[in-house]
């Protein structure tokens, strides 16, 4: 803010204002991410449950259930190996 009240060209005013916005932009989205963790920690139990089957692996009728509390419970699927059919995916509480 200070580079901008020391601005007097209207080029170089509107660089800043627009790196104003864009870092407001990422404190916004660091914000959010900071109050899924908290809600995360305050609820330990919360998840989501995945079955998958992987008739090369496992054989057939051979399901494994597991549960992750990741952001992003594909990234677990995933790291199971690109092999994996995802059967199902449900949100449990």
């Amino acid at each position: 803010m200070s580079y901008l009240n020391k601005s007097s060209n209207d080029t170089e005013k509107e660089l800043y204002i627009a790196k104003i916005k864009e870092l407001e932009e990422k404190i916004g989205l660091l914000e959010q991410d900071k109050e899924n963790v908290l809600q995360r920690e305050q609820n330990t139990r919360a998840g989501f449950v995945y079955i998958i089957s992987n008739v090369g692996s496992f054989g057939e009728n051979i399901y494994k259930i597991g549960m992750t509390r990741r952001l992003e419970p594909m990234d677990r699927i995933n790291e199971l190996g690109d092999a994996s059919f995802l059967l199902s995916l449900m949100f449990m509480q």
